[in-house]
């Protein structure tokens, strides 16, 4: 008796595990969760005959939990059993429902059955993919919360933070986890780790947890480490591939990087690892929040270093002619400023800096420091010294105004002093650009003033730096860092420092649309930009991308030259093929400026609501 034709039910199924956004021509099941299968025979069919075999990986083991042997007599022989019971039956045909358990392993199943139990091998019955659960309460993935589950699970689109403390800048991201083959790519960076080349039987039943699997993906993505899927780089020579700032979503990269044989795609920086879900070290985390806000730096994952990146102190050194240095400034405060993140169901950016540490300047905040740099041999305290006396001089920098790419900088060093008597002092005032990393990228500007302080009176120092001088250097997630000391002619022993760190807001770029938003029906974008600058801009092009709504990314416009103060507008006709929440995204680029983005949100009805109406 041979099973004649086996039905998954492929698109009932995936809905109710809700992933037929990947696909409804094959089945996709998440882990503690029931799915139906139904058997046809050409002849009489007995369930209690039956006997299923599911295995994942070329050496399954049923004490390593990746084969499971199963029937509905639920005489389970199996380490990690599967529940099977019959759903519906008839003469030749039966319907099982099969449930995994909530800790099976991820990634690709194979399905054979015994008719009866003198057959030596099971019949093929086809494949099957397991993902996780997160509606499921006994997976470790749970989330009790469905604004977040669609958030974190089925939202496609996201936004990451860029910047400094006091300029942040939104990067919308496309994660475009449900598109064309991103799943099997996905498996394939898992396959194609070191643990699993190592030891693939181990690897494949360790792929029930969800933190080893996250650990093989953060070192996966980088690729330092193995075969992984980017390249980092942090020069200004990004020659053979994109800069980082030209990514603006997940798809390109994973789908690059398996067109051209798991080579690495150039390049990455930190939000980029993060984008493709990482973090833009080897492997981090992931490091329980909760230890990190108390300084348990002892416990896994990486709790030093996460805790580190979030509460570090800054001391500044003034290093002198003849390598002696100078403790000059002590800062507790400006490292983990404005941790931030999407809010969950808006675009609302959520300041989560009270989940990871407590109020700088309480006493709690230098107790957790005390207790992490206690825990572990990994930290040491900053070198402080004895506490440095109140400065005679206070001084400042602000802003003149609003600091916009393509504009002169406005700036005003503010300086008071308590002492009885006038102060001649030397302004030494300089830009810097500086990677996101803290690396200087180039000095781009200096100049020095001569003042004199009155005894408590506000001396205010206007300066300006030029786009001129620093335009050709903002790229990607650079920024300016402005520092000015103040010395005492009198006193050439007392210096005084202020530092503030910029991030020239982009130009005005929109995207609007029109038409019915209606899964199949064409609707119409139009994106604006108006050259601020009084020279040309060239080689000037627009790109537009998203989800669910466009297949590939589309140029829209390609423009050898804009004129000062002249606008450009690009039209793209576009179809959305997937029903839900979306985001367009559109990117301008020029000789002056690069990647510019906007981006506006779409929510897409399906195609049937509108025949039910």
């Amino acid at each position: 008796m041979d099973i004649s034709k086996v039905d998954f039910h492929c698109e009932k199924n995936n809905e109710a595990h809700r992933t037929s956004e990947i696909s409804t021509e094959r089945l996709i099941v998440r882990r503690g969760q029931p799915f139906l299968l139904t058997l046809h025979s050409s002849s009489a069919l007995k369930p209690e005959a039956l006997e299923l075999t599911v295995q994942t990986g070329s050496e399954p083991s049923e004490d390593l939990g990746t084969k499971a042997v199963f029937d509905v007599s639920r005489k389970h022989l199996s380490k990690k059993p599967w529940d099977v019971k019959v759903h519906k039956a008839s003469a030749t045909s039966v319907t099982l429902a099969i449930k995994s358990p909530a800790d099976a392993s991820i990634g690709k199943y194979t399905l054979s059955v015994k008719t009866q139990p003198k057959m030596t091998e099971g019949q093929s019955a086809g494949s099957f993919v397991v993902l996780f659960n997160p509606w499921c309460a006994e997976d470790w993935v749970h989330l009790a919360d469905e604004q977040e589950r669609q958030e974190y699970v089925m939202n496609e689109s996201g936004i990451l933070y860029r910047g400094v403390n006091g300029y942040i800048a939104e990067l919308a991201w496309d994660f475009g986890q449900f598109e064309e083959d991103i799943l099997d790519i996905c498996i394939k960076i898992l396959d194609l780790n070191p643990k699993c080349k190592k030891n693939e039987a181990d690897d494949f039943s360790a792929r029930c947890n969800p933190i080893y699997v996250s650990r093989v993906v953060s070192a996966m993505i980088n690729s330092n480490d193995d075969r992984g899927v980017l390249k980092g780089h942090w020069g200004i020579n990004f020659i053979g591939g994109e800069h980082p700032t030209h990514w603006n979503g997940s798809v390109k990269i994973l789908q690059t990087w398996e067109k051209y044989f798991c080579h690495p795609v150039k390049y990455g920086q930190c939000w980029v690892f993060a984008g493709v879900m990482c973090t833009g070290v080897h492997c981090c985390g992931p490091a329980p929040v909760k230890a990190v806000r108390e300084g348990h730096t002892d416990l896994k994952y990486d709790l030093p270093f996460v805790f580190a990146e979030v509460n570090a102190d800054k001391v500044t050194w003034l290093i002198m002619a003849n390598m002696s240095k100078k403790r000059i400034m002590s800062d507790t405060e400006t490292v983990g400023q404005n941790i931030s993140t999407k809010a969950v169901g808006s675009d609302e950016r959520r300041n989560i800096t009270d989940n990871y540490k407590y109020p700088e300047g309480t006493e709690k905040e230098r107790e957790v420091y005390k207790e992490a740099v206690k825990r572990t041999d990994q930290l040491r305290e900053s070198e402080r010294g004895p506490a440095l006396p109140p400065p005679e001089i206070s001084i400042k920098i602000e802003e003149g105004s609003k600091p916009i790419n393509g504009k002169v900088i406005d700036l005003v060093i503010r300086l008071h002093t308590t002492h009885p008597k006038p102060l001649d002092l030397s302004l030494d005032i300089n830009a810097q650009v500086m990677f996101y990393n803290g690396v200087v990228e180039s000095d781009i500007w200096s100049e020095e003033k001569q003042v004199k302080l009155l005894s408590d009176k506000e001396l205010k120092v206007p300066f300006q730096i030029p786009f001129s001088k620093y335009g050709s250097h903002i790229r990607g997630n650079n920024s300016i860092k402005v520092t000015a000391i103040a010395h005492d002619k009198e006193n050439s022993e007392q210096m005084y420092l202020a530092e503030k760190n910029i991030v020239p807001e982009n130009p005005p770029f929109n995207i609007t649309v029109t038409g019915d938003p209606v899964q199949y029906r064409p609707m119409k974008a139009n994106i604006i930009f108006e050259n601020p600058l009084s020279v040309a801009l060239k080689d000037c092009t627009i790109t537009v991308s998203g989800s669910g709504l466009l297949m590939q990314p589309v140029e829209a416009l390609r423009l050898e030259s804009l004129d000062a103060g002249l606008r450009i507008r690009a039209m793209v006709t576009f179809t959305p093929y997937k029903k839900g929440h979306r985001k367009l995204i559109a990117d301008f680029d020029c000789d002056q400026f690069w990647d510019i983005q906007t981006s506006c949100n779409i929510d897409v009805a399906s195609s049937q609501s509108e025949i039910r109406d």
